[in-house]
Formats: C-alpha cells, sequence, structure tokens
C-alpha cells in the first residue's frame, strides 16, 4: 500500500530522500513515514526518472539489499505500518509540523511512539494486533471513508494526526481491522 506519495507532507520528504545530504534527516522522514524500502534508479536503468542526486549518501549509510532492473534497493531500519501511542504523550507533545525546524518536528513525532505492532493485509483490509495498546497509530493517509473496527465489527472512532495519519482508539480491541 503507498500512502507515502499522497501524504500532504510528501513533498518535503521527497525532496530529503533524493536530495538531501543529511543521512539522518532521510532516517526521520522514513520512520515518520513508515518507508520500509526505497527503490534508487541508476544511470544503466529504463526508467525516464533517475533524480537521486544523493545517491552516495544513500549507498554509504543505508542498507542496499538487492540490485534489480539498472538500480538498487534499500532497506530502512525500524519502521512500521503500525504503532503503539505512549499513553497521554500525543495530546500534550506534539506540535504541529514546522518546516523551519524539521528535524525538531520529526523527531518529536517519532517520541511518541512505542512498540511496533504486528499487520497484516487479509480480504483487501488491513489487520492490527494491538497488543494491550489502547490508542494506536496507523502510517497510512486519513481518509473519513475507512471502515475501522474491533475483532466484534464495532466501529472504533479515528481522528487524523498533524502529520496526516490516523489514529485510532482501540480500548480494549485486541484488533483493529481497517478497510474500505
Amino acid at each position: 500500500y503507498d500512502s507515502v506519495s499522497t501524504n500532504p507532507l510528501w513533498r518535503e520528504a521527497s525532496w530529503a530522500f533524493r536530495e538531501s545530504e543529511d543521512e539522518e534527516l532521510i532516517g526521520l522522514w522514513a520512520k515518520v513515514l513508515g518507508v520500509k524500502y526505497l527503490f534508487v534508479n541508476e544511470d544503466e536503468s529504463d526508467e525516464y526518472y533517475k533524480d537521486y542526486k544523493n545517491e552516495y549518501i544513500l549507498k554509504r549509510h543505508f542498507n542496499v539489499v538487492d540490485k534489480f532492473w539498472g538500480g538498487y534497493l534499500i532497506a530502512f531500519d525500524n519502521t512500521n505500518l503500525a504503532w503503539e501511542i505512549v499513553n497521554g504523550y500525543y495530546k500534550t507533545k506534539t506540535k504541529k509540523f514546522d518546516p523551519m525546524n524539521l528535524k525538531s518536528s520529526l523527531e518529536d513525532y517519532l517520541g511518541f511512539r512505542g512498540k511496533a505492532l504486528p499487520v497484516i493485509l487479509k480480504n483487501s483490509s488491513f489487520l492490527i494486533e494491538t497488543k494491550g495498546s489502547s490508542k494506536v497509530l496507523l502510517l497510512m493517509n486519513y481518509f473519513s471513508g475507512y471502515e475501522i473496527k474491533n475483532e466484534k465489527g464495532e466501529n472504533l472512532s479515528y481522528l487524523r494526526d498533524p502529520f496526516g495519519h490516523i489514529i485510532i482508539d482501540a480500548d480494549d480491541a485486541k484488533e483493529v481491522i481497517v478497510g474500505f
């Protein structure tokens, strides 16, 4: 599921992935958007777009896991689609995205995440095991048409966070199912 390229902050993140020489900033964006892999086209690729100006940074600081189709695949560590939200942190600490203090905004956003939660694609829906978490951050773009339910089929409330993602009030649910 590609919710990254349609995220409201993709323009800023895209610049970092393609042009930034700051590996910390690139890694922060990968975590904030839940980017697990990035494919970079090299000169021998048949692909039209070969616009990564920072290939040497990507190759030096991140894990190149495969090479094919005239490019290479980078894997980012410590990324996931769903996260536990540390109780109470979101309401008191998270600020709106501030492009003037970019790293600080990204670090602050990452600071309220607890443990990564398992996500399974099942019957065109995402099934999230909550592992006792009462609030879940789902790194998918907010859309009011999602059907978000617990394992009993009961609707769960959810809202949009300042980064365009979904905060789910999981209450006592063991599983959260997100579909259309």
